[in-house]
């Protein structure tokens, strides 16, 4: 049974240290965030990166870095958008 339609892929999910209603979600396609619980999300800027593919997610509470591995090996750091646009809202379907 799908829990959401389409269905979606989530490598890692990771609450904000300080927000917590920001949540970022690791993704074959891209990194996406929520401001919201989750209700919607927003696919961050990943400009520069050589692969948007994310497995693993962590962030430093000081700084707010997010710090992402890709498929290829590699971390790489993205500074959070201050002002993220939500784009994509996910519909869940109650299991009974």
């Amino acid at each position: 049974m799908q829990l959401c339609s389409p269905p979606y892929v989530v490598y890692d999910l990771l609450l904000h240290p300080n927000k917590p209603d920001y949540l970022y979600a690791a993704t074959p396609q891209a990194v996406y965030r929520s401001t919201n619980g989750g209700d919607q999300w927003h696919e961050m800027m990943t400009d520069g990166l050589t692969m948007k593919r994310a497995y693993t997610l962590t962030m430093d509470p000081a700084t707010e870095i997010l710090y992402l591995g890709t498929g290829n090996n590699s971390v790489f750091m993205l500074e959070p958008d201050p002002d993220p646009q939500p784009v994509m809202a996910l519909e869940t379907n109650n299991i009974d």
